[in-house]
């Protein structure tokens, strides 16, 4: 599997949080590849599981989430530009000038423009607007407020494995994670595995509270993204260097003996890795997936990435596939007990 191709195609989807439906049935495509058992549940979660023979198996949940920040459309003025409001945690210093398709009754193509071009102030979200030609007649019988606007961007690959685009946040993550049912197509498995690709992460984790209430594994790993290292965003940030490897989490939401485990197989497996730190909400599905039923012992992984909640979000390909690898041989190694 190649797996820059694999993340390319991915990240050609449309699945703003709360409109994934644009992607759902492609992901479904994908994973059918592997396992018949996949559904898409009333919220937009694409749900997988590949089933042990073994009665009363454990079950374990691997989790990403499919959705992407956007835009969403709020007015259509009279002299036929486009208000639009953020869907999920925006870059506004990204939108003037912007290419952008609006997915209504009709895709149409526009151009994100600023009212005011004051060099010294950067302008709001509810000072910019979409300009596509049409007048306000034309536009209100193809598109209407609520439609969500996506980037017209395509995905660069860059030199040394690097990837640059929009919505790897979490597609690198669903990338992975498709590696791993790969990895373990031919293996024979103890525990029921399932794989949650969840719904709406951007705007609360939502998907990712039904998801697991819905699965009630015994134990769980989402995979997310975490911050790169850039010239403004530094180590002591938070921030990794792309091609760290896997990123681990430790914190105290974030099962104790479970993630030594995770370290202790990166340590043995000669897999790349680096340690974060969360002393509170993660800021990724895990702080949901841990509350789920009477609780989820979760651990996460997450994948270094610059520019985040931009159109040029940009990766380390090694560090998917070092998520990947540590993943199965924790799984295939079998013994979840702390």
């Amino acid at each position: 599997m190649n797996t820059s191709e694999l993340i390319l195609n991915l990240t050609s989807y449309n699945a703003v949080s709360g409109y994934e439906n644009g992607f759902t049935g492609q992901l479904c495509d994908i994973l059918k590849r592997y396992t018949e058992d996949v559904t898409v549940d009333r919220f937009n979660n694409v749900i997988a599981a590949v089933k042990s023979e073994k009665a009363g198996a454990p079950k374990v949940m691997l989790e990403a989430h499919i959705d992407q920040i956007g835009l969403m459309v709020s007015e259509i003025k009279d002299d036929g530009t486009v208000s639009f409001v953020s869907v999920g945690g925006i870059d506004p210093r990204i939108l003037p000038a912007s290419d952008c398709v609006i997915l209504g009754r009709e895709r149409v193509r526009g151009v994100i423009e600023a009212k005011s071009h004051d060099k010294e102030k950067l302008p709001k979200i509810e000072d910019m607007y979409v300009f596509t030609g049409f007048d306000s007649e034309h536009l209100k019988s193809i598109i209407s407020a609520g439609d969500p606007v996506v980037f017209d961007v395509q995905p660069t690959s860059l030199c040394n494995g690097q990837l640059a685009g929009a919505a790897l946040d979490d597609r690198a993550g669903i990338a992975s994670l498709i590696m791993v049912l790969d990895k373990i197509k031919n293996a024979n498995l103890n525990f029921d595995l399932y794989f949650l690709f969840s719904s709406q992460e951007e705007l609360g984790m939502h998907g990712a509270y039904s998801g697991a209430d819905e699965i009630q594994p015994d134990l769980a790993i989402a995979v997310d993204v975490t911050h790169g290292l850039t010239p403004s965003v530094k180590k002591e940030d938070g921030a990794f260097e792309t091609g760290s490897g896997a990123i681990i989490c430790r914190g105290p939401s974030l099962d104790y003996d479970l993630t030594n485990k995770l370290i202790d197989m990166a340590e043995k497996k000669s897999i790349k890795y680096d340690i974060e730190v969360a002393a509170g909400n993660s800021g990724t599905d895990a702080w949901a997936i841990q509350t789920a039923g009477s609780g989820v012992r979760t651990m996460l992984v997450s994948i270094p990435l610059k520019y985040m909640h931009t159109t040029v979000e940009t990766i380390d390909v090694s560090d998917v596939e070092a998520v990947a690898d540590l993943i199965c041989e924790f799984l295939l190694g079998g013994d979840f007990n702390a």
